[in-house]
């Protein structure tokens, strides 16, 4: 009889373990992600204000002109050059100047 328990619990147990509460499918949010420009614009109008260097930032203005190189490469040639002095630029003055002209030419 006691042997007969256990058994009993055992299976309950893995029965438990293995088909849970009744997992249901999670609620699923229709997002639509910041297209890169955008992203861009942001993290330069940021620079613009506060004059910190873009640091990791920078990898977003990468993409952003890869993006762009598949649609104008001309104006993607033209801003390559300044999103490099942007991104050498450390001196706070010299970030804010730079990012305001960037931003102004997207």
């Amino acid at each position: 009889m006691k042997i007969q328990r256990i058994t009993l619990a055992i299976a309950i147990a893995f029965t438990t373990f293995f088909v849970g509460c009744g997992a249901t499918q999670g609620e699923k949010i229709a997002g639509t992600p910041s297209p890169v420009v955008e992203q861009v614009k942001s993290m330069l109008k940021t620079a613009s204000e506060d004059g910190k260097p873009l640091g990791s930032g920078g990898m977003i203005s990468m993409e952003y002109l890869a993006e762009l190189e598949k649609t104008d490469s001309a104006k993607a040639k033209a801003l390559q050059a300044d999103f490099d002095a942007l991104m050498s630029a450390s001196n706070p003055e010299d970030v804010k100047a730079k990012a305001a002209a960037l931003l102004k030419k997207l």
